[in-house]
């Protein structure tokens, strides 16, 4: 409690718990706890005023005895007054601060948990109250804010558990979807679903799901399993699987994925098909995918569906392209083959690899009689070079049976020729040949030179790598 100044005649002061305007008595007896709290007496001065009290009420005659009387009697009840009430506002502020203490530990306790980042349990401010308050405080600052942060802690473990309730339903329904997908028929599935579907119903209403919702919610799940059945049944090439379901629950999808079913359904027949008439037509003809398209769109002249009969037709198409591609890669291997084998066993190995049709066979063998027996005929430069970029089979064939290019530059350039028609790229080393050239033409080499350099780079076997590897050696026995 603050110290009063000892009271002084016209001075003006504040005591604890009385105001300003307060009678002289009622602010001396305030003045005298404090005083004497602090030095253990009346002060001089104190003494001396209350002294003079009785004086002055004497002269004014024994009439305002007995009001002085009566005045003096008040002033002992304020004296008494004023007592309690000072040391009622000082019990006041000491359990003010008290529960401002117990707010600031309350928040910084919670304010700990935040910053780690776990979430306030309830539990754990119902254990700090039943530690620090008491039901007398029921009603105090530090009871109100336990009672909101546990309010505000309640609402979100809530909302953290709905969370959860929402991700495990998704899962099942994920779940549910997904081996639903794998049934191998139309009754598979509905019993399957039969049985998973309660489950999953359960666990929506125990989320809140209203029953229009969780109808809808249901329903979509059977449509979707029954669409992603259909996508696999197509995509595994069985037809009537896809079809069997897709009757099934066709009712239940919705417009587009109805659509999607029809269309991939539609597809898939077509694809199945196309394979069966292109596997009869490769025993039927010699294999070609020329021969064994041609055959195959021979058999589809009787056929009545429009629809259909493009879609297949469109599936051959795309078989006969598959076919020449690999067709073109295995060629390719023969040929790089034949051209990177040591001296006396290129035959050995055109007569162990497959792919060449009788037709080439009889050039290849005769490239790779002279490659084994060491017949050396020189490339034309120019011609291997024109050759490299934009020769035909016939062409190259030509140059070889004119004797304008090597047993290995035939079996190299048709080698590279199929791996261009397989899809291989072919823009870098048209890059490297028009460099040579201007570098060609800086350094003032003339045309044959140039050619000569070109074919050389362009003649290394292994690719790009090698070609640029080639062509850093080449340059650097120029420049020197």
């Amino acid at each position: 409690m603050p110290i009063i100044p000892t009271y002084r005649r016209q001075e003006r002061y504040q005591a604890p718990g009385v105001q300003t305007g307060a009678p002289a008595p009622q602010r001396l007896g305030r003045a005298y706890e404090n005083t004497l709290q602090e030095f253990g007496s009346f002060s001089s001065q104190a003494l001396a005023y209350l002294q003079r009290q009785p004086e002055k009420e004497e002269k004014k005659g024994r009439s305002s005895a007995a009001a002085s009387g009566v005045e003096n009697r008040l002033s002992s009840l304020s004296f008494e007054k004023a007592e309690n009430t000072g040391g009622q506002a000082e019990k006041s502020s000491v359990q003010a601060d008290e529960d401002l203490q117990l707010r600031l530990d309350l928040a910084s306790s919670v304010r700990e948990r935040v910053s780690e980042g776990r979430a306030v349990d309830p539990s754990d401010l119902d254990e700090f109250a039943a530690q620090r308050l008491t039901p007398q405080q029921a009603d105090t600052p530090a009871a109100r804010d336990y009672l909101m942060l546990r309010r505000a802690a309640q609402e979100e473990q809530a909302l953290q558990t709905r969370g959860q309730n929402i991700r495990a339903a998704r899962q099942e329904e994920n779940l549910v979807r997904t081996v639903g997908a794998t049934a191998s028929s139309a009754a598979a599935l509905d019993a399957y679903l039969e049985a998973q579907l309660p489950a999953l119903e359960k666990r929506l209403q125990e989320n809140g799901s209203d029953p229009k919702n969780l109808a809808r919610q249901l329903a979509g799940v059977r449509a979707q399993t029954a669409l992603e059945n259909v996508r696999r049944s197509v995509a595994a090439g069985n037809y009537s699987a896809a079809q069997e379901v897709f009757s099934r629950y066709e009712k239940e999808m919705p417009p587009r994925q109805r659509e999607e079913c029809r269309e991939k359904i539609r597809l898939s027949a077509a694809e199945g098909y196309a394979n069966r008439l292109w596997n009869r037509a490769q025993a039927e003809t010699d294999g070609t995918p020329e021969q064994c398209n041609a055959w195959a769109r021979q058999q589809l002249t009787e056929e009545k569906q429009a629809d259909l009969k493009t879609d297949v037709q469109k599936s051959l198409d795309l078989l006969a392209a598959s076919a020449q591609q690999r067709q073109h890669q295995a060629l390719a291997q023969v040929y790089r083959a034949v051209a990177s084998a040591q001296a006396g066993s290129a035959r050995a190995v055109l007569n162990t690899r497959e792919g060449l049709a009788s037709a080439r066979l009889s050039l290849a063998y005769r490239a790779a009689q002279q490659a084994d027996g060491g017949v050396s005929v020189p490339t034309r430069a120019d011609t291997f070079n024109t050759l490299y970029f934009s020769g035909t089979e016939k062409e190259i064939d030509r140059a070889f049976e004119k004797n304008q290019l090597s047993a290995r530059d035939y079996c190299l350039l048709q080698a590279v020729l199929h791996e261009r028609a397989a899809g291989a790229e072919s823009s870098e080393s048209r890059f490297l040949a028009r460099g040579i050239e201007n570098w060609g033409k800086k350094n003032e080499l003339s045309v044959q030179e140039t050619a000569e350099i070109k074919y050389k780079v362009l003649s290394a076997d292994g690719g790009i790598e090698n070609q640029r590897a080639a062509w850093q050696r080449m340059k650097a026995l120029l420049e020197n």
